[in-house]
């Protein structure tokens, strides 16, 4: 793959944009292996998984270059991944080819499309071909980007595209090539100052978010209130289980398999709690989401906190609700964000969450 069509095109968008004040071309190169860690996310990997879906789907196009003279079908994309026996969704670099338009306040982009590439075994380029981003922007406005340990949760693919939150160099800008890494930074910090680039957040100010799911654990611990708080909170649900039996069936309880009838002994063996934990200038605040019982060792049906509240279980004149705040029993993380955890590292990565960075929570547990 050579990048001429590629310069073609960014001298195209430029004669066509000399007229707007401040707007011009850029293309970028963004490359799987210089994405930080911290981000929480590997913006080439997952743009590279979706798109190749959609274009097996036939939801949107693949062609042959920026001037889409030729469509790629599926098939043909799967030929030139057996040819150069390498794979659209383990690629190494894509390229993306915006407009950036400069305001007295921050950078408004336009990305008009990107570019697939990958090296084969020989090192040798293997063009996949070209999207149009209009084709993708509708799939990937409300679909949130996964997140490990690290990330923030809760913000989409096209915001993170237009945030621009991921390492790239420029390869070209303003109808110029930009020769080297350093030029890239020094013409990007020409350009922009300190504007940011403009996107709206579902995050505002330095709030930092996860999705947090845990699992209330019964096993004793050296701190022997929070154990028997636990032990409490199995007890107070069996006994609201128990008793109100229409509300056990509801939830799935007539379908348990275990579960042959009055006689039997109805356990709870696991509650599982899924919360968004936010974190504002040190302070952690939580906001329980879901909770699901589990018994006999079988899920009943996820409640979502609302239909929890209006269950009157209590534990010393507190809703449970409440008790989920006060976090006053032993429990164990099993997932951060899209990352399932160890149960070996589950109090490792608890104390993380605690007292670091939350953008180096991985780093934490790997070094503790």
């Amino acid at each position: 793959m050579t990048f001429r069509p590629l310069i073609i095109f960014l001298l195209i968008l430029n004669s066509a944009t000399l007229a707007v004040a401040d707007e011009v071309p850029a293309l970028l190169r963004v490359s799987s292996s210089e994405q930080p860690d911290t981000l929480g996310y590997n913006i080439v990997q997952q743009l590279s998984a979706v798109t190749y879906d959609l274009i097996l789907d036939n939801k949107v196009k693949l062609w042959d270059s920026p001037s889409k003279d030729i469509q790629i079908t599926a098939s043909s994309l799967q030929e030139i991944e057996r040819s150069s026996s390498t794979s659209f969704k383990n690629e190494e670099v894509i390229f993306i080819y915006e407009k950036w338009t400069l305001t007295k306040r921050d950078v408004q982009t336009t990305t008009i499309g990107i570019t697939f590439s990958n090296k084969d075994s020989r090192g040798q380029e293997v063009a996949y071909g070209y999207v149009d981003y209009s084709e993708l922007q509708s799939f990937l406005v409300n679909k949130m980007m996964e997140m490990n340990a690290n990330g923030n949760y809760g913000e989409s693919f096209g915001y993170y595209i237009a945030s621009k939150r991921f390492a790239f160099n420029m390869v070209q800008f303003n109808g110029k090539v930009v020769q080297s890494v350093s030029e890239s930074q020094s013409i990007l910090h020409t350009f922009k100052g300190k504007r940011q680039f403009y996107t709206t957040s579902a995050n505002t100010g330095d709030e930092e978010a996860k999705m947090i799911t845990y699992r209330v654990s019964s096993k004793p611990t050296e701190d022997t209130l929070y154990s028997a708080n636990s032990k409490r909170l199995f007890k107070m649900v069996e006994d609201y289980l128990t008793t109100n039996k229409e509300e056990f069936y509801n939830l799935g309880g007539d379908k348990l398999q275990n579960f042959v009838g009055e006689k039997q002994k109805l356990y709870v063996t696991a509650i599982e709690v899924t919360e968004m934990w936010k974190k504002t200038s040190g302070q952690i605040h939580y906001e329980p989401r879901t909770v699901r019982f589990f018994v006999n060792d079988s899920a009943l049906n996820v409640l979502t906190i609302s239909e929890l509240t209006l269950m009157d279980m209590e534990l010393d004149g507190q809703k449970f609700v409440l008790l989920l705040l006060d976090k006053k029993f032993n429990y164990q993380i099993t997932k951060i964000n899209s990352q399932i955890i160890n149960i070996r590292d589950a109090i490792t990565y608890q104390k993380a969450l605690q007292t670091y960075k939350w953008s180096q929570i991985s780093e934490y547990v790997k070094y503790y």
